[in-house]
């Protein structure tokens, strides 16, 4: 189980993120978001609780997301959202 202590992840430690960490984290979002979909899940309850980085102690480990609690999650079409792109595609859509 993996988690998330800001103090302890250098960057989150307090204030805002900065550009860079939004947006890796952002396409790390969509990313697993996209796979998820391309496995025929929809998630049906992604928010900031349910995102979790990664271990610190590990190489990379605390700049690695986590997409999880599938709890609410249901079947869905089989390959929507083939990559990161096309999820990003339709939220700009949707906004």
């Amino acid at each position: 189980m993996y988690y998330c202590i800001p103090a302890l992840i250098p960057g989150l430690s307090g204030g805002p993120l900065s550009a860079t960490t939004t947006l890796m984290l952002a396409d790390q979002t969509l990313a697993r978001i996209a796979a998820v979909h391309r496995a025929g899940i929809v998630h049906r309850d992604v928010k900031p609780d349910n995102l979790l980085l990664g271990n610190p102690s590990r190489r990379g480990g605390a700049r690695t997301l986590h997409l999880v609690d599938f709890g609410l999650a249901a079947p869905g079409p089989v390959g929507v959202g083939a990559n990161a792109g096309e999820a990003a595609g339709e939220v700009a859509a949707a906004g």
